[in-house]
């Protein structure tokens, strides 16, 4: 690797400085692009099959890393419950899901993506799966994450925490007052 972008930096005529800025501008743009499809693929895929599977079929290298893509594979895993018939292999999905969004979060346990996406899991998964312990801790970090500074830097994801918190049945009146004002 090094050799190969040692001929291209200088064959290009820039610094090495300059080079990875660049090619993090690049991967960033990318990335924040791809965020934004998968994140609003995933706003259909409760009631589109075909969108859930073609969330999996985007993410289907995402078993290792990187763990934001992997969190959105393993969401939408779990939503494949929804559009199966026989119990077991919604219970099959569900498990497999949480398990890869659980590995996930473990991989990056700060991430606001990943954590809103175990948020609005846990808030829609039925009591008796036992899949709801995170809910409190991860809506102290959402809201924290909207009051804080960080979140003007992607305004996406800052306006659909905002929304679903204000919509979700796991935040009270106090709590969705302080929201509407951030």
């Amino acid at each position: 690797f090094y050799f190969s972008y040692a001929l291209l930096s200088s064959s290009l005529g820039i610094s090495s400085h300059l080079f990875f800025y660049i090619l993090f501008l690049v991967t960033f743009t990318l990335r924040a692009a791809d965020l934004v499809e998968l994140r609003n693929l995933l706003f259909v895929a409760p009631n589109s099959e075909a969108t859930t599977k073609l969330i999996i079929e985007k993410t289907k290298y995402a078993n290792e890393s990187p763990a934001i893509l992997m969190g959105f594979k393993a969401t939408a895993t779990m939503l494949m419950a929804k559009h199966v018939v026989l119990p077991t292999s919604k219970y099959a999905y569900f498990n497999e899901g949480r398990a890869l969004l659980e590995k996930a979060i473990k991989a990056m346990p700060y991430s606001i993506e990943l954590r809103f996406l175990r948020f609005c899991v846990q808030c829609n998964t039925p009591s008796f799966l036992g899949y709801n312990g995170a809910i409190l801790g991860d809506k102290i970090m959402l809201i924290g994450y909207l009051q804080s500074k960080v979140s003007k830097g992607d305004l996406d994801l800052k306006a659909r925490i905002k929304n679903y918190l204000l919509k979700s049945k796991k935040v009270n009146a106090v709590e969705k007052s302080n929201i509407k004002d951030l």
